[in-house]
């Protein structure tokens, strides 16, 4: 089915700019439209500078967190010299995810009286600009009520919310400037309403939610991303073709949902092993990125689709031990895919059976659809026919230079793979289908699989009496 198309704009070069809405067959409320086809600098000045008149840009980027001299990525560097000289000012963030900002950069974009905000870099720097614009948008001027309102929720907000934050959309919460975002990497931040963080005030990760944090702009450019290093490019392409996978899986995806992700899988398949073998394949990253975007289609549907057992791994890695999601969707995906069809199997439903065969094989074929993708299976001695996706997509990983197992990522010891198991079976995605973590003693037969070299558990020190102190102490 083809994409709803918006509108087109002709350039100078006639090369054609395609701007469509991000999901063109969902009814999403202030869902963005989402603008490529051309050089993102020609794009900023059309839809920024003169399609919205904006006349004072706010730009939320980051610098990576490198040893040496910082240096202002080149992404950052092309839209200076875009906005040329209407007037902007530059917050370059350091990338760690959390909100301890939030309220510098409020208070600078207050003085330099900013009427745009421009999100340039990852799904970090994304997130954080959907705090900084809810923030923004309170309207106190008291730094202190401001930090209270933001990173302080009531005790009911508490109980109702589960620690994150509520939707505040009232006055005087609503926007008052225009937000837009690049984004350097595929993990689809710039689609979801959602923003993920770190909450120094509350010492946790948490969730802002407000459907008023869709962009207006998402402005799609593979020249964009060509800093961003390959390891990070492949992490968050996991972390795309863990959603677009679990989203196809769920028991309430639709068939045209299902459709979509399919796509979704298609294209960051194809774009991720093309992007290993060329990083400076503009096209490939343009793909990857356009996967990113329908990926997030589930969470943009209404009603919701859910996503499954290897998100709520994922989330509990990322709570616990502070572990990439993109990097325990590699570990994971597969093995809750093989964990998926042992507990189907031993149900006595045929037509389950039937289904998630059906669906094993229809992820199998679209990845084996794109050529590119074919010649890699073909050549790794998969059959065209298979419906083992979960074998294809380790080999995948493991291509892309991704872990395979949990040691990997240093969860290494039995007491920790039981932590990750139990915040698994917490989760709301564990609940999704096709099979639900119902304990502990699940997630840990999923995790057995992935555990990698085991370590055993730290002892503790043995007591002893002292002759001298006649009290307790330890034994070196």
């Amino acid at each position: 089915m083809a994409e709803k198309m918006i509108g087109l704009c002709l350039a100078e070069n006639d090369r054609q700019e395609a701007r469509r809405l991000a999901f063109p067959h969902l009814r999403v409320q202030g869902q963005p439209t989402v603008s490529d086809g051309l050089p993102f600098d020609q794009l900023l000045v059309h839809h920024v500078l003169l399609g919205r008149g904006r006349e004072r840009i706010f730009i939320l980027t980051e610098i990576p967190m490198a040893p040496g001299p910082l240096e202002i990525p080149p992404v950052v560097t092309k839209v200076h010299e875009a906005l040329g000289p209407f007037l902007h000012s530059t917050w370059y963030a350091m990338g760690t995810g959390g909100w301890h900002e939030v309220i510098h950069i409020v208070r600078q974009m207050r003085e330099f009286a900013a009427d745009a905000l421009i999100a340039v870099g990852s799904d970090l720097i994304i997130d954080l600009a959907k705090v900084v614009l809810y923030a923004h948008s309170s309207l106190i001027a008291d730094e202190e009520k401001l930090l209270e309102i933001l990173l302080q929720p009531t005790p009911t907000e508490i109980e109702n919310s589960r620690g994150r934050l509520l939707d505040r959309e009232e006055e005087p919460h609503r926007p008052q400037l225009d937000f837009f975002c690049i984004p350097t990497t595929c993990g689809g931040a710039a689609f979801t309403q959602r923003a993920f963080g770190f909450n120094e005030a509350m010492r946790r990760c948490c969730t802002l939610v407000r459907t008023l944090n869709y962009p207006k702009i998402v402005i799609l450019d593979g020249e964009a991303t060509m800093s961003t290093p390959l390891g990070d490019w492949n992490t968050k392409g996991a972390e795309a073709i863990n959603h677009a996978v679990e989203g196809i899986l769920s028991i309430n995806a639709s068939p045209h949902v299902v459709r979509q992700l399919t796509d979704a899988l298609k294209l960051l398949c194809a774009g991720l092993l093309a992007t290993k073998r060329s990083p400076q394949h503009v096209e490939a990253r343009h793909a990857t990125l356009r996967g990113a975007n329908i990926a997030m289609a589930p969470l943009a549907s209404r009603p919701q689709v859910s996503w499954g057992a290897s998100h709520a791994f994922c989330n509990a890695g990322h709570r616990l031990f502070v572990t990439e999601p993109g990097l325990m969707a590699a570990v994971v995906l597969p093995s809750v895919l093989e964990f998926n069809v042992v507990k189907i199997r031993c149900q006595p439903s045929l037509g389950a059976i039937q289904k998630m065969a059906d669906q094993y094989r229809g992820m199998a074929a679209a990845l084996w659809e794109p050529r590119t993708s074919r010649e890699f299976f073909q050549h790794r001695g998969f059959k065209q026919n298979t419906t083992n996706i979960a074998n294809m997509l380790r080999a995948l990983f493991n291509y892309l230079g991704l872990p395979s197992n949990l040691a990997a990522l240093g969860i290494t010891k039995k007491s920790q793979r039981q932590l990750l198991a139990e915040g698994a079976v917490c989760d709301p995605c564990s609940q999704s289908a096709p099979v639900r973590l119902m304990h502990s003693d699940h997630a840990m037969q999923a995790l057995e699989r992935v555990r990698g070299a085991e370590e055993p558990e730290d002892e503790e020190l043995p007591i002893q009496q002292s002759i001298e102190t006649d009290g307790p102490v330890g034994c070196p």
